[in-house]
């Protein structure tokens, strides 16, 4: 996600351009990354619909079908831009300007609705816990479009509306909308959303302890708390993969340093991992999924071994 701050009018360059040479390892890297991300979200989302305790607990079942449907759709976004890369760069072609712009926009763009669930779900626990009262899925819809608005104002202004492109390291050339602002702002709300989200759901935990302290009711605590674990670790990932990319961003936007080609690797990685890693890590730290899980895989395991031996 590297920057560079030299603007060149968008009516001086061409439409297809050579790749930038020196990016190839970090296509490969983040390619390699996201190589796991549809098998592992497609078959979560496919165990999500069929197990039989996600089905007794929806709120749970919804959670994981969002997140998987959201990471699915920004991991297969992010291989289409990087393989586009990687195919002009090992067959000597060119890259197309707006084909490149499009997909490199649409990355903030899937982006920006994990963050913005994140918080939407963690506030809606907060709602029940706090005041028993649970926002509709329509009203939770209507507050996603609100606060996803920016994001698609930065779509707009980007494709339509850019007159300057600055230097960029997966396009060769990017469009620079003229509200800059505007772009910083919504990356830097992808990472407090999700910190937020998990301010939000250390609060709700604290009234949670407070409320059935008084009331009693282990059954209906235990249920609230596994919501509440389950949230949490939903928020903190984007808030630990996040916070390295874009704290380097936004040292060399304000400070004018560029940022060395290996530490945007390593944060590369560190972001990009989170895709193939946040459904299975949150449905693991259900104690009933992960025993459930497990016991799968031992009986996948005995049937491969058993037809080995044949």
């Amino acid at each position: 996600m590297s920057f560079d701050g030299n603007f060149t009018s968008i009516c001086d360059i061409e439409l297809w351009n050579q790749p930038v040479q020196q990016y190839h390892v970090g296509a490969l890297l983040v390619f390699i990354t996201l190589l796991p991300n549809s098998f592992i979200n497609i078959y979560f989302l496919y165990f999500s619909l069929k197990n039989n305790y996600l089905m007794k607990h929806k709120f749970l079942q919804y959670n994981i079908i969002i997140f998987s449907c959201e990471y699915l759709l920004a991991g297969g976004n992010t291989m289409l831009l990087e393989g586009q890369y990687l195919y002009a760069y090992f067959t000597s072609t060119k890259i197309h300007f707006w084909s490149c712009a499009i997909l490199r926009t649409l990355q903030q763009f899937t982006l920006f609705p994990i963050a913005t669930s994140t918080f939407l779900l963690a506030l809606q626990r907060f709602f029940i816990i706090a005041w028993s009262m649970k926002l509709q899925w329509n009203v939770l819809f209507l507050f996603f479009i609100i606060i996803s608005s920016p994001s698609y104002i930065n779509v707009y202004l980007t494709i339509f509306k850019s007159k300057y492109v600055i230097f960029n390291e997966i396009c060769t050339f990017y469009p620079v909308q003229t509200n800059i602002h505007l772009l910083y702002f919504t990356t830097f709300m992808t990472s407090f959303l999700p910190a937020m989200a998990l301010f939000t759901n250390f609060f709700t935990f604290y009234l949670l302890k407070r409320k059935f302290k008084l009331l009693k009711n282990v059954s209906k605590y235990e249920d609230h708390k596994r919501v509440l674990i389950n949230l949490s670790i939903q928020s903190l990932i984007p808030c630990l993969s996040n916070f390295p990319t874009f704290t380097c961003f936004f040292i060399q936007i304000y400070t004018h340093k560029q940022i060395p080609y290996l530490v945007w690797r390593i944060t590369d990685v560190f972001h990009y991992i989170q895709y193939s890693t946040s459904t299975f890590i949150t449905l693991m730290s259900i104690k009933e999924i992960k025993k459930s899980f497990f016991t799968k895989l031992l009986s996948f395991k005995k049937i491969i071994l058993g037809s080995l031996k044949k």
